[in-house]
């Protein structure tokens, strides 16, 4: 019974021990992944302040997301809150984060999530627009600095010992500077039309969730009652109207809604030519 006894408390600890030393590893881990510092020398952007581009730059940044994470006036608001963090969409403004960052530096934290600082950004999801072309990024930035100043402040974002454990076993993608190509080079987006390949260079958008290849499957470090993303390849018998109600309404064919965590109502502010050109893109995949 003594030896029984002895062999419990030793397991008890070493099983202690080893907890131990995978939550110091994942907290030491996590600290060292935020204090990168990634240097990008994309070429400098092409910046105007015309009408057309402002108006552009709007478009842009509510049809594709920023608008939902980070407010309608990029004043910033608590994105998520669960178990493995809280993330914080950043002030924009120039009251806010903003003020840190000129066009170039807005560019480097779109296209490959690195802060003012060359510092990573969480959870910046910058495969979805690692590819934005340099005259959409110019808009975009545009756009940005011509937000109206607020002193909103949602507090930092932070990573619970959850979260970082996911990270440092692979779970939790949460720093995308590690994962975008940081080549410097030019990107020049298609022709605007309701084409194939528009819709492609449009639906890099759709990456972050759904995947390279579009086949979508269970988010990385999602909570368990989060949905697997569709795969949009296998859209059998959809009309391009189908397709366009989901996008406006956020139903599909049978009426059913699609998961909240879909960003449709982001989506619905496209233009008609660009829902098309996703639709005939995703046809394609079939």
């Amino acid at each position: 019974m003594r030896l029984m006894l002895k062999l419990i408390l030793g397991a008890i600890l070493l099983i202690a021990l080893l907890l131990a030393g995978l939550l110091g590893a994942a907290h030491w881990n996590f600290e060292h992944a935020l204090q990168q510092r990634f240097s990008i020398s994309d070429p400098p952007l092409p910046v105007t302040a015309d009408d057309a581009a402002l108006a552009h730059g709007a478009h842009l940044f509510r049809s594709r997301g920023c608008s939902s994470c980070h407010g309608e006036q990029g004043e910033g608001r608590v994105f998520l809150d669960a178990p493995p963090m809280r993330l914080i969409a950043t002030n924009l403004t120039p009251g806010g984060r903003g003020k840190h960052y000129d066009a170039d530096a807005f560019g480097r934290a779109i296209r490959h999530s690195v802060a003012f600082d060359g510092r990573p950004l969480l959870h910046m999801p910058s495969r979805d627009y690692v590819e934005l072309s340099d005259l959409d990024t110019a808009a975009l930035t545009a756009h940005l600095a011509a937000l109206p100043p607020s002193s909103n402040d949602p507090g930092p974002s932070r990573v619970h010992m959850l979260g970082r454990v996911l990270y440092l076993l692979g779970q939790l993608p949460i720093i995308e500077a590690e994962l975008v190509d940081h080549q410097p080079r030019t990107r020049q987006a298609p022709e605007p039309d309701a084409s194939v390949t528009y819709g492609a260079y449009v639906a890099r958008t759709c990456v972050g969730c759904h995947g390279n290849d579009f086949r979508g499957g269970r988010l990385p470090g999602a909570p368990p009652d989060f949905p697997p993303a569709s795969d949009l390849t296998a859209m059998p018998g959809w009309r391009e109207a189908d397709f366009m109600r989901l996008m406006r309404e956020g139903k599909r064919p049978d009426d059913s809604k699609v998961h909240p965590l879909m960003p449709w109502e982001a989506f619905s502010r496209m233009h008609d030519d660009e829902l098309s050109a996703l639709f005939r893109y995703f046809r394609s995949l079939q």
